[in-house]
C-alpha cells in the first residue's frame, strides 16, 4: 500500500524539520480500534501524529475548498495562518517544497 510505504519518509520529514516548526499529521478514516492496532504495529517507525476521521469530515472540507486529486497518499502543507500552500502526492515534490520552505 502506498500510504504505508510513505511512513518512513514522513517520519524522516518530521525529524528533519520538526525543530523548525513542521508538524506532520497523518490522516486516516479507519475505525478507531483498527487504527490503534495499526499504529501500535508500526512502533518507532511512525514518529508523527496520526488523526482519525472515520466520518471523513476533514477530507470532505479540503476537497470542497481545494481541487483534490483522487488517490492516496495525498499531502497538504498548511501554513500557520491555516492556508494550504502546497498539495499533491508526496512523491511529487513535497520534500523539495519543504527544503525551500525551511531554507
Amino acid at each position: 500500500m502506498p500510504c504505508i510505504k510513505n511512513i518512513p519518509e514522513l517520519t524522516n520529514l518530521q525529524k528533519q524539520y520538526g525543530k523548525q516548526g513542521l508538524v506532520v499529521v497523518g490522516y486516516s478514516w479507519e475505525e478507531p480500534t483498527n487504527l490503534k492496532k495499526f499504529v501500535e504495529k508500526q512502533g518507532d517507525r511512525m514518529q508523527y501524529t496520526l488523526v482519525n476521521d472515520s466520518e471523513e469530515k476533514t477530507l470532505k472540507y479540503l476537497a470542497e475548498e481545494k481541487e483534490v486529486v483522487e488517490g492516496f497518499p495525498y499531502a497538504f502543507v498548511i501554513d500557520r495562518k491555516g492556508r494550504v500552500v502546497w498539495q499533491g502526492a508526496p512523491q511529487d515534490g513535497l520534500e523539495d517544497f519543504l527544503a525551500l520552505l525551511f531554507e
